[in-house]
């Protein structure tokens, strides 16, 4: 399926967001071997997310576009929340308080059907190619130590990715969404020491990266 692309409305490391149809824009994955899997595996985790009744845009499909890949969204209108805070701050109050609700409508969210965190962090912990093997042994038995759990993630939420009015129903974008362990303090913990190591550079495979 093809058809004329619209205008360019964003870019991030990974993918272009252009106009599409009325009301819908076309999230284009910029070409790479990987492109056409991280698309079916995003539309997989949005229609997921959309019909647990999240405030995400609605998804209509995957398509080529070229040798290219994208996928179909809802367009949604208005600036970021984090746009409108930096444009004036007596909206920030407003603004924060509407994050905080749907964070926590996040974590309040059962999400058995998605990939966990920890085996996420796992991964990339293996891929972390300036670790020492006993370094990374005891990240891994730490992160083996810790409680499963069903709650979701965003794993990308910042006011960037959150659309729409502030008092109604605003829209989160770009979810990497993923099952997370209900007792995050260890979570976090393992997170600082993996980070906080110095000259430590994760080499992430990019299909496993959504767009920004």
């Amino acid at each position: 399926m093809t058809s004329t692309l619209g205008p360019l409305l964003a870019s991030g490391n990974v993918a272009e967001v252009h106009a599409w149809r009325d009301g819908q824009v076309l999230k284009l994955y910029k070409p790479a071997p990987w492109a056409k899997r991280a698309a079916f595996r995003e539309a997989a985790n949005q229609a997921a997310a959309e019909a647990m009744g999240l405030p995400v845009p609605a998804m209509h499909g995957v398509i080529a576009q070229g040798e290219r890949w994208g996928i179909i969204f809802d367009r949604v209108e208005g600036s970021s929340f984090a746009q409108r805070m930096l444009a004036d701050a007596a909206l920030v109050p407003g603004h924060l308080e509407a994050l905080i609700d749907l964070q926590l409508r996040l974590q309040r969210s059962a999400a058995p059907f998605f990939t966990g965190l920890k085996q996420r962090l796992a991964s990339h912990i293996g891929l972390a190619s300036q670790l020492g093997s006993d370094h990374k042994h005891a990240l891994l038995a730490g992160l083996q130590a810790m409680p499963d759990g069903d709650r979701l993630c965003h794993f990308d939420f910042h006011p960037m990715n959150v659309l729409g009015p502030v008092d109604r129903r605003p829209y989160m974008l770009a979810a990497k969404l993923i099952e997370t362990p209900v007792e995050a303090p260890q979570l976090l913990a393992l997170l600082a020491a993996l980070e906080g190591t110095a000259h430590v550079q994760v080499e992430t495979r990019q299909d496993q990266d959504t767009f920004q």
